[in-house]
């Protein structure tokens, strides 16, 4: 199977397979590891690291040999990506923070939104989600925990809406709540 960006049109994929928007080796350095992935009206958007460098980048599906950018590099382990009308979000993994990057393209200074290095509440930081203004993540640790903050950042700590859970992962946030995945407990 070839690993990189796939995907299908909305009614199925062809009988050729899935379109291959990325190949695994794709990326300026090749070999890359994908670590996220969002969509919005218009571009795909992964994350993708390498032994060399670590980038943000997106495209038109339908014309991602033409159309792909990289939004900035030298970003850490860039994971878990969320776009918005005027940003995409991701967590770095070798810093704890959850950093943002003004479109169309932030170069090499995202903005930290939140950082967990320095407030020492967290680490391993793991699922992304937007909702309402706000960025959402899981701190994927035995006794970990979901927070959430503005878009525009945290002033002081951010907010705790759930502590002391077991490797809490991949969340999703809608009017009725915020819901996640405890990986420790199965």
């Amino acid at each position: 199977a070839l690993g990189g960006v796939l995907g299908c049109p909305e009614n199925g994929c062809p009988d050729a397979g899935p379109v291959i928007y990325m190949p695994e080796a794709g990326g300026p350095e090749g070999g890359a590891q994908f670590t996220g992935l969002a969509v919005d009206s218009t571009y795909v958007y992964w994350a993708a690291y390498t032994n060399l460098s670590a980038a943000v980048y997106r495209c038109v599906p339908t014309e991602c040999a033409g159309t792909l950018a990289q939004l900035g590099s030298g970003f850490g382990v860039p994971y878990s990506v969320a776009v918005d009308p005027s940003a995409v979000f991701w967590i770095d993994l070798s810093t704890n923070q959850v950093l943002r990057c003004e479109l169309p393209s932030c170069g090499d200074n995202p903005k930290i939104i939140a950082d967990q290095t320095v407030a020492g509440i967290q680490v391993g930081l793991s699922g992304l989600a937007l909702y309402g203004g706000d960025v959402y993540w899981t701190e994927g640790v035995g006794d970990g925990g979901v927070y959430r903050c503005a878009t525009s950042g945290c002033s002081g700590a951010p907010k705790a809406m759930a502590t002391d859970q077991p490797n809490p992962s991949f969340l999703a946030v809608d009017d009725s709540g915020v819901y996640w995945v405890n990986s420790g407990d199965n």
